[in-house]
């Protein structure tokens, strides 16, 4: 029952219809989501930070979902020269978390918004991802 949740979930704000929804998921899942180094509960979203590694497989995943998902904002930042952050915004935001993973894996490091609100932002640099 969680999986349907989460499509009809995703499926708020996505564009694509359900088969492809499941597919996109699905990829998602096995391609992304066993990388997550950390994630974090943003104002109105959400992040996940992943090696630099996987910046040109975000690139496109991030060109897909603008497609499907345009009422969401999606950036990718370098954040240190090892590491990228996907941040992804907007209405509908808040259901990302079952994207990539709901709760942390062994490894992985998690923030509350609330939190993430009282620290400092960390140094990073915004690199624009092209429209596609």
């Amino acid at each position: 029952m969680a999986r349907e949740d989460e499509q009809r979930s995703a499926a708020d704000v996505c564009s694509l219809p359900p088969a492809a929804l499941a597919d996109r998921l699905a990829m998602i899942r096995s391609d992304f989501a066993p990388h997550v180094k950390a994630q974090e509960e943003l104002p109105g979203g959400r992040a996940w930070e992943f090696d630099a590694a996987l910046r040109e497989r975000l690139e496109e995943l991030v060109a897909l979902e603008r497609r499907c998902c345009s009422g969401l904002d999606w950036r990718i930042l370098e954040i240190t020269e090892g590491r990228v952050r996907l941040e992804v915004r907007g209405a509908g935001a808040g259901d990302l978390p079952a994207l990539l993973a709901a709760t942390p894996s062994a490894g992985q490091a998690s923030v509350p918004a609330s939190a993430a609100s009282r620290r400092a932002p960390p140094n990073r640099k915004e690199t624009p991802t092209p429209s596609r």
